[in-house]
């Protein structure tokens, strides 16, 4: 059946029904609505009513009869504008609350920013940011910040890939800190900037060393003496097989599954031309001195490996029954500890000057530690 509707002068509108239409009922809105509105199922079969939704010459609005932009979503509720890929069901998200705006993944995966259509800025759905680069590495240029760090991971890394530096700090006007350093959320060190004098507040000069022949640790005392020797750090590492991007990673633009994710590393051993290996000093007044053991390094692939405080504030192990007193210039005694060397001098056996003779530790053996300036360089 068809019903036509004739013009008032010319012309007409037909609609018709479906060859097997039934008993169908088609009931329109009881009121005609704004200009604006769209009409819409009003949830009963053949019923229409007007929806919320309007189109004004600004825009679309949902939510909002009076759009400010193309699309306008408005709601109390945390209005969201869901973006789906069903294949991987892959959610981008576009919301706001009642504190912020909103943008990013729906679903457990990361999102990108681009610009020019080329990636700019990579969140990945652990919450590792990467800008300038599309994947954790150390060989591509870019910044990257890891949230969710292991022991043996950096949170934040800076990658130059050519000339240039990697981080430039600029204090605009006024003397005071470019970077402060915390521990369990206590201020430790910084460095400051006064005029054209760079400051390092609160810390000392070290480096890494290992005992004779790459031994294995062993307990060592904290403040301890140590001694050179004429044997170099030895850094070797295992190979390790390329890892390819597989089913279920998240692909970076331009990337496909089986292509290079981390490349393979061949065994081989680190370059080391300056890094002598040590040992707790044995000889009195010796002028090998290096430094004081500070302690072993926990974050690194070497178990062996173990930092020498080398030059500035740190603290300095004393024998049980041997006095210090502020000012005194110190030398090895032989056995791990110092002891004055009994003039005031700075000499080739000169390791420290003490700064206090507050004690800091005592160790079961009577020993103990005070304050002071190292002077082993």
């Amino acid at each position: 059946m068809t019903l036509r509707l004739n013009g008032s002068s010319s012309g007409y509108t037909e609609i018709d029904a479906p060859a097997a239409a039934g008993s169908n009922t088609f009931v329109l809105p009881t009121s005609n609505g704004s200009a604006e509105q769209f009409l819409k199922n009003s949830g009963t079969a053949g019923e229409l009513e007007f929806s919320s939704m309007v189109e004004t010459s600004t825009g679309v609005g949902v939510g909002t009869s009076s759009p400010a932009h193309k699309v306008h979503i408005a709601d109390a509720g945390a209005p969201e504008l869901i973006v789906e890929d069903t294949t991987n069901n892959v959610k981008a998200l576009l919301g706001a609350d009642n504190s912020v705006g909103r943008v990013g993944s729906n679903s457990n995966h990361g999102f990108t920013i681009s610009t020019n259509a080329s990636e700019r800025i990579r969140i990945e759905s652990d919450g590792d940011i990467m800008f300038g680069k599309t994947a954790i590495d150390l060989a591509t240029g870019g910044f990257e910040y890891r949230n969710n760090t292991g022991d043996q991971n950096v949170a934040i890394t800076t990658t130059r890939a050519s000339g240039g530096e990697c981080l430039n700090l600029n204090r605009q006007s006024g003397d005071g800190s470019l970077i402060s350093f915390y521990q369990a959320s206590s201020l430790e060190g910084s460095i400051s900037v006064s005029g054209s004098t760079v400051s390092y507040n609160g810390g000392h000069l070290s480096r890494w060393s290992q005992l004779a022949g790459g031994a294995a640790r062993t307990e060592i005392l904290r403040g301890s003496v140590l001694s050179n020797l004429d044997e170099m750090c030895e850094w070797a590492y295992p190979a390790q097989d390329a890892v390819l991007y597989a089913e279920g990673d998240e692909l970076p633009e331009g990337v496909s599954v089986g292509d290079v994710k981390t490349p393979a590393v061949a065994a081989g051993t680190e370059d080391n031309e300056q890094l002598n290996r040590m040992k707790v000093s044995d000889v009195e007044g010796d002028v090998n001195v290096a430094g004081v053991f500070m302690s072993w390094d926990d974050d690194d692939i070497y178990p062996n490996d173990f930092y020498c405080a080398m030059t500035g504030d740190f603290v300095i192990r004393i024998a049980q029954g041997t006095t210090v007193a502020r000012g005194d210039l110190l030398m090895s005694a032989g056995d791990g500890t110092a002891k004055p060397q009994g003039d005031g001098f700075v000499q080739d056996k000169t390791i420290a000057k003490v700064t206090s003779t507050t004690v800091s530790t005592t160790y079961s053996d009577g020993s103990y530690c005070v304050p002071c300036v190292l002077m082993a360089c």
